[in-house]
């Protein structure tokens, strides 16, 4: 966290707390019906300083200040702030938090943005009020805001900060709830992030779920391929292979094989991306730039937004990158893009500010 120290003294008897992002590396909910996942917390986060005020303030790229009473939800952006102070409410707690946040996911919504600012609050309020939350009862306060808000919620993002061990990889069984923390090192790779400054919809997100409920709800997997058309068959074609490739991928894993794993991961990445048509014209022109380059190890980063492109790069990957693909967005688009270099963080962390 970037808080000088004079600004860290004033939340003296406070606390210093990080929700990082969640990068889902394979399963990711929104695009799947596998109900395995990988996932990673990633050093890319939301850290705020926290302390009991007498009303309920968030202050960062957006500010608000909400008497600690019980608000009507109205859709702005600070809804989530409004619902999580009812629930603090009716729950007993007295004391209302003061929220200073730095907020390095401003851009990054594929990294679960959403689900770390809600976290973040769920974190603050307990934290003042001295309650201790465990996994599950923060994960229902958490999820009760998102449903609410936006209609739905992966837990698989709050066990990923909440449960998430520096180096570590988070494997999350939906069907069972369990998850376990696995170590990996992923050399000879670093990760890196492309990703827009911009928070322009994505279109062809938002036509392909309307596509991925009529295929479910039609129960189209178990339909004869030939009579699927557009965009049905590329949906068949990709999650016919979901657990199949999920399992190379964990022989690699257990194997050791770090370059076949991530291969097999960009891989299932990339079927996903083309067969399914969920990608931002954003995230088709950069990857059709890394291909150019023979960068073939990226994964796509979907969602409502823009998106992003996690890459694992060697050195000499890393020149082509830099040095021309980047530079080629640059003069088709006339646009500038964030490379943010990545490691495994430790999820979610908590400090206390002494007095």
């Amino acid at each position: 966290m970037m808080f000088d120290e004079e600004t860290v003294n004033a939340f003296s008897g406070g606390y210093r707390v990080s929700e990082s992002g969640v990068n889902t590396l394979f399963g990711l909910p929104a695009v799947s019906n596998l109900k395995k996942i990988i996932a990673i917390p990633v050093s890319l986060s939301m850290s705020a300083l926290v302390k009991k005020g007498g009303a309920v303030a968030w202050r960062g790229g957006n500010t608000v200040e909400l008497p600690f009473e019980m608000s009507k939800l109205s859709n702005d952006w600070y809804d989530p702030i409004k619902l999580m102070t009812n629930i603090a409410i009716q729950r007993g707690w007295m004391n209302a938090p003061t929220i200073l946040v730095e907020e390095n996911l401003k851009y990054q919504l594929s990294l679960g943005y959403y689900s770390a600012f809600v976290d973040l609050l769920v974190q603050s309020f307990s934290l003042v009020n001295d309650i201790t939350l465990s996994t599950s009862e923060f994960m229902q306060i958490s999820g009760e805001i998102q449903d609410r808000i936006q209609g739905h919620h992966y837990e698989h993002e709050t066990i990923a900060r909440k449960q998430g061990k520096e180096g570590n990889l988070l494997f999350y069984d939906a069907s069972s709830k369990s998850f376990k923390n696995e170590t990996v090192s992923f050399e000879p790779f670093s990760m890196f992030l492309i990703s827009e400054n911009s928070l322009s919809p994505n279109q062809n997100f938002l036509n392909f779920r309307k596509s991925f409920k009529k295929f479910n709800d039609g129960n189209m997997m178990n339909r004869d391929p030939s009579s699927l058309g557009y965009p049905f068959v590329g949906i068949r074609n990709h999650l016919s292979v979901e657990e199949e490739t999920y399992g190379r991928a964990m022989e690699s894993f257990y194997s050791n094989d770090m370059e076949s794993f991530v291969s097999i991961i960009s891989q299932f990445s990339q079927s996903l991306g083309y067969n399914l048509g969920v990608l931002s014209d954003f995230q088709r022109t950069m990857a059709k730039l890394l291909e150019k380059y023979s960068v073939k190890t990226f994964i796509f980063n979907v969602s409502e937004h823009s998106g992003s492109l996690l890459v694992f790069a060697d050195s000499q990957e890393l020149s082509k990158i830099k040095d021309n693909a980047i530079r080629d967005y640059y003069n088709l688009v006339n646009r500038t893009i964030k490379f943010d270099e990545l490691q495994i963080s430790n999820g979610s962390t908590t400090e206390s500010i002494r007095s």
